[in-house]
């Protein structure tokens, strides 16, 4: 039904809750979930934060996909329409108190006391 793209920030969201992995932050990788799949061989994939990733609709396809992304309204797709999704050159630094612990917050959220 569709695939959810993520950094390893994003990787306890919506990524989580579509069956994708926990990435520590610290790593420079790319997740790819597949939402809703009807096969069991369709499994969530972490790749290197620098690949190039191109995803092209089929001129076949009658579906009338969507494109949606945090902070912005979806966008409709036709076939034959080319996805590239690429790092940002741009990196984003979080800031935590000195006293924060990843996965002690992680535990918490998740209730692994």
């Amino acid at each position: 039904d569709g695939l959810i793209a993520s950094t390893p920030t994003g990787s306890t969201a919506y990524a989580l809750s579509g069956g994708g992995p926990i990435v520590s932050p610290a790593l420079d990788v790319t997740i790819l979930v597949p939402m809703f799949p009807h096969t069991l061989s369709s499994r969530p994939l972490v790749v290197n934060g620098n690949s190039r990733i191109e995803l092209l609709l089929i001129p076949e396809n009658t579906l009338n996909p969507r494109l949606s992304w945090d902070g912005h309204r979806h966008v409709d797709l036709n076939p034959g329409d080319r996805i590239v999704i690429t790092q940002h050159p741009c990196t984003l630094e979080l800031l935590h108190p000195t006293d924060y612990d990843y996965f002690a917050t992680l535990r918490e959220k998740l209730g692994w006391k």
